[in-house]
């Protein structure tokens, strides 16, 4: 007979992932993509958004099952499971479901699907392709998809699937227009998971270099911004704090902030910065505090200041 389930101690575990969760995609993420993104998700738009593809969800993606996609894990290479797990627990990710394009024309290497409300994220993986890579350049493909479904990007991949095949009556070139000043932004927080996936500068603009070629060439997927802005940016995401902590041997976990002289700001240290750790997550369960900055040089960029010139480059403000 097996004793009653700990719920108190299932929830403060379900609580201390969600905010290491969080607390990993703000060590990384564009800001201004973030920021936007939560703007959207409250406004009427974004609403109407949210309802279509919540309401689509089910029936879209029984019907892409059944005609280009299969779900057989066990085709897949282990080698390749593998490297995937261990990007998910380097960006405290959560693990997608796993789907394998039939037709590889019309998928890239890692494609990331989600629906807006509950925890199913897919990964439609064209493992062909990616079998064939080296292993750097597979991991920052890997690890751009995960990063965009950590960042919640899932949901505009699966609305550009929706209307391009789903719903042909609307227009795909309307919903891409509409939605230009979102997707123009989500490959500057992927390309940055993807880099710390894969530790290589030269092997991220490579590859970012190829991915570019790829996704232009499928129609239905959201249009990513130029080539010169995406490796600009990952050559300035490459001096920050973040990636000199993985290099040295950290996950992206819940970092603390920084100055603008990349100096650990001290009552950061213990809490994560702007993402406290819920009441409900005992002190013996929480993160231990930042105590050594070893591996990483003084000279090393706060993120704010990288998103700061990327936010001037683009002219947002």
């Amino acid at each position: 007979m097996s004793a009653d389930p700990d719920l108190p101690a299932l929830m403060r575990s379900e609580s201390l992932h969600a905010y290491e969760h969080d607390a990993a995609r703000h060590a990384y993420a564009y800001g201004v993509a973030l920021r936007r993104a939560r703007w959207l998700s409250g406004s009427s738009v974004g609403n109407a958004l949210v309802r279509a593809v919540d309401r689509q969800w089910a029936g879209s993606t029984q019907r892409w099952l059944s005609q280009d996609l299969e779900s057989n894990p066990s085709r897949l290479h282990t080698p390749l499971l593998h490297q995937l797990d261990s990007i998910v627990r380097l960006l405290h990710a959560q693990r997608p479901t796993i789907k394998i394009a039939r037709d590889r024309r019309n998928w890239p290497w890692a494609t990331p699907l989600a629906p807006p409300h509950g925890c199913t994220q897919w990964l439609v993986l064209d493992h062909t392709a990616l079998n064939a890579l080296d292993s750097k350049a597979r991991a920052f493909a890997l690890g751009s998809a995960v990063g965009h479904l950590q960042c919640g990007h899932g949901i505009f991949f699966a609305a550009h699937r929706m209307v391009a095949y789903d719903r042909p009556r609307f227009s795909a070139g309307l919903l891409k227009r509409a939605l230009r000043p979102w997707t123009a932004l989500l490959a500057f927080s992927s390309d940055r998971a993807g880099l710390l996936a894969c530790g290589d500068l030269e092997v991220a603009i490579d590859t970012v270099g190829r991915l570019d070629q790829l996704h232009r060439s499928i129609d239905w997927l959201p249009r990513p911004p130029a080539l010169a802005q995406r490796t600009d940016a990952l050559r300035e995401f490459d001096q920050t704090i973040t990636m000199a902590r993985v290099r040295a041997g950290a996950r992206v976990s819940p970092a603390p902030l920084a100055n603008d002289i990349g100096c650990p700001l001290a009552d950061d240290r213990h809490t994560g910065g702007d993402h406290p750790l819920p009441e409900s997550v005992p002190v013996s369960e929480r993160p231990p505090p930042v105590e050594s900055w070893d591996g990483v040089p003084d000279s090393a960029w706060p993120l704010a200041r990288c998103d700061r010139r990327l936010t001037e480059r683009l002219g947002l403000f």
